[in-house]
């Protein structure tokens, strides 16, 4: 794991990887779910709040609506979840942005929103990525303009 570091520090980390959303599915499961450490868990924090959220409980957080859902997050200790506001006036949805850890250093990030047609939603936009280290999941996050 040493020389994996030394490795990376060098030529820097892989991209976060496009997955489907059974693969994200199927990784969950086979590697399953792991805590976040108290740096990660710090610098996800930080971010949250350095971008105007305010933590929410989980009973809290589901008593929301939607549209009141926007600058808040929800962080457990192997999870993030908060939405992003929408700045197309076509789709007043946020996007949800979700985070899982998962063990050997693995992440799993989705981004979800759904498309409105004016009159109802329905399921719209999604994409789901494997990312191989913290730094990734930091980089696919700037990248994706979420925090």
């Amino acid at each position: 794991m040493k020389y994996l570091k030394k490795f990376e520090s060098i030529f820097g980390h892989d991209d976060a990887k496009l997955i489907s959303g059974i693969e994200f599915t199927s990784i969950l499961k086979s590697l399953g779910k792991e805590f976040f450490s108290k740096s990660e868990m710090t610098t996800l924090v930080n971010l949250m709040e350095n971008s105007g959220r305010d933590h929410m409980e989980e009973e809290e957080w589901d008593e929301l609506g939607w549209s009141e859902k926007i600058d808040f997050y929800r962080i457990g200790v192997t999870y993030l979840h908060f939405l992003n506001p929408t700045f197309g006036e076509d789709n007043p949805h946020p996007y949800e942005v979700f985070i899982q850890k998962c063990k050997d250093e693995w992440f799993l990030v989705s981004f979800y929103q759904e498309d409105f047609d004016g009159d109802e939603y329905y399921d719209g936009y999604e994409e789901y990525y494997e990312c191989d280290g913290f730094e990734c999941v930091l980089d696919l996050l700037k990248k994706n303009k979420a925090v």
